[in-house]
């Protein structure tokens, strides 16, 4: 992790927040895993509570609730885990998404700011 990566995980108290903790150990579970039902089963022993809509697993419980996309895990990413696709390869689609989520939020970012 780069450090400005590892400081933007940071609020300004020096604290990561929970969101973050909770991303990194679904990031550790989606490594481990080699399917989508043992990935929820590593979260659970992880002691974390999933929810559903509709009867699909959408988050995680805690506190709060937190989406898989929210946290950086859309369907796409997840349904690679159940195509037997190579472990660098899921990362690597992960790692894309993520930019381009990252890039999305900076462009409103930066809108919001001229409107003002």
């Amino acid at each position: 992790m780069t450090k400005n990566a590892e400081w933007q995980m940071k609020h300004h108290r020096n604290v990561t927040s929970d969101k973050q903790q909770l991303k990194a150990v679904v990031d550790k579970a989606y490594v481990q895993a080699s399917s989508q039902q043992r990935f929820y089963k590593l979260l659970q022993e992880q002691g974390l509570e999933l929810y559903t809509q509709r009867g699909v697993i959408r988050g995680i419980k805690g506190k709060r609730k937190f989406r898989f996309k929210t946290l950086g895990f859309d369907r796409e990413i997840l349904k690679l885990l159940d195509k037997k696709v190579a472990k660098n390869v899921r990362l690597e689609a992960l790692r894309k998404m993520r930019e381009e989520h990252q890039e999305h939020s900076l462009g409103r970012e930066r809108t919001r700011k001229r409107g003002r």
